[in-house]
């Protein structure tokens, strides 16, 4: 089965499911990208929010801090059961299957292959997840725009292989990259509440081409729709400066305006909080985390350590939101990393920097900090950390880090 029409299936459903939405804007944008892995820990943080949901409205219950596991076992009790038809139960068994494969490094040595994911395991992953959105809008009473086609595909999910419905597919939408950057600079992961009724559908994709190709440029993730309005996008494209943004109001607006101002030197102020405050929106929570940087540097020069430490733990909370809306955003992935070094939480720095070098090889600044990670473990004497920490510098060196060249080579 070809795969690019499930995408579009999910970009037509995108905008009937609430604070959502942005996760399954990013669901397609990824998978165009071949972000498989993104896809799949997506499409986890969607139907975590749809299970959140269910148990709010259909058990009456407090959700708290419950994850996907457990909630899902709630709906296979036999005091729930019927609430999930027992296929749509299966569809999310195969989701939270590949989700957790996904979002979870399940090998040992570094030296390890992890799990790998592919273009099928993507494609049953979307037939099970398009099943259940169309399963919940209608429990919903979301009208998605005409009859269902009488066509169906089979999804192996299990032994067992389930019919899932196809719905017609809409126009093409757009496709980010993600950044690879290196400065120091995204909301939190999937939402605990649905809106009853569909929001306003996003604008047309094709509409924001330009603009997106400015995003792609910087190598920033692109705002979800909701966060974006169709009549500012050609004013966005153009604008150079501050007073070129003068009028526009949209969220996306705010973090062009945020941007402009921090990498003029100049502190934002309400944009950012606007910006920021847009669901999904992981430019400019990640921009709220570079700010916050800049603020525990100059904290921490002029002697006071407690509001540096205050500073930099809000700037790692907004790298976590950033990735939790944009899992393969390297830029807040690399600074959140760099927080955490500061932080002293190094074993979670090189979590991080192990896993943007795992997933491009060529990136030398991350090498470089996994070095001086490394090092920093291995003053206790581990001899193999020490060996880590240099080949660590050497791969960096090798990619372009002038400064690594000396501990490279020293003996």
């Amino acid at each position: 089965m070809e795969i690019e029409p499930l995408f579009n299936q999910i970009d037509s459903l995108a905008g009937h499911f609430g604070r959502v939405s942005g996760d399954l804007q990013a669901i397609a944008a990824r998978g165009r990208a071949s972000d498989y892995r993104g896809v799949m820990q997506n499409t986890r943080l969607v139907l975590e929010a749809i299970l959140r949901d269910l148990v709010t409205r259909e058990l009456k219950q407090t959700v708290g801090k419950a994850m996907l596991d457990e909630l899902i076992t709630k709906f296979r009790q036999q005091a729930n059961a019927g609430i999930i038809p027992t296929n749509i139960l299966a569809h999310m068994g195969t989701v939270q299957a590949w989700g957790n494969l996904s979002a979870h490094d399940h090998a040992g040595s570094l030296a390890d292959e992890g799990v790998q994911v592919g273009k099928q395991e993507v494609i049953a992953s979307l037939n099970s997840m398009v099943a259940i959105l169309t399963w919940y809008a209608g429990k919903l009473g979301v009208q998605l725009g005409g009859p269902a086609p009488s066509s169906a595909v089979t999804v192996k999910t299990g032994p067992h292989p389930v019919p899932t419905p196809v719905a017609a597919p809409p126009p093409k939408s757009r496709a980010p990259v993600f950044f690879g950057g290196v400065v120091l600079l995204g909301v939190a992961g999937a939402a605990a509440w649905f809106v009853t009724r569909p929001p306003a559908v996003a604008p047309a994709a094709a509409s924001f081409d330009a603009l997106d190709a400015l995003y792609r440029t910087r190598n920033e993730p692109v705002p979800p729709g909701s966060c974006r309005n169709l009549d500012e996008a050609a004013k966005l494209v153009a604008a150079k400066d501050e007073a070129a943004l003068a009028g526009l109001t949209s969220a996306e607006a705010a973090y062009v305006l945020a941007r402009l101002k921090h990498e003029g030197g100049t502190k934002p102020g309400a944009e950012l909080d606007k910006a920021s405050s847009c669901a999904g929106f992981a430019a400019a929570l990640s921009l709220h985390g570079k700010v916050q940087v800049r603020e525990a540097e100059a904290a921490a020069k002029g002697g006071d350590a407690d509001a540096a430490a205050a500073l930099y733990g809000k700037a790692a909370r907004n790298f976590d939101a950033a990735l939790a809306a944009a899992p393969a955003y390297k830029a807040a992935r690399f600074n959140r990393a760099l927080v955490l070094l500061k932080q002293n939480q190094v074993d979670d720095g090189v979590k991080d920097l192990s896993e943007l070098v795992a997933g491009d090889p060529t990136f030398g600044e991350a090498h470089f900090y996994l070095g001086v990670a490394y090092e920093a473990l291995a003053r206790g004497g581990d001899e193999g950390l020490k060996k880590k920490a240099k080949d660590a510098f050497c791969a960096a060196s090798k990619n372009g880090v002038a400064a690594a060249k000396n501990r490279c080579e020293a003996p």
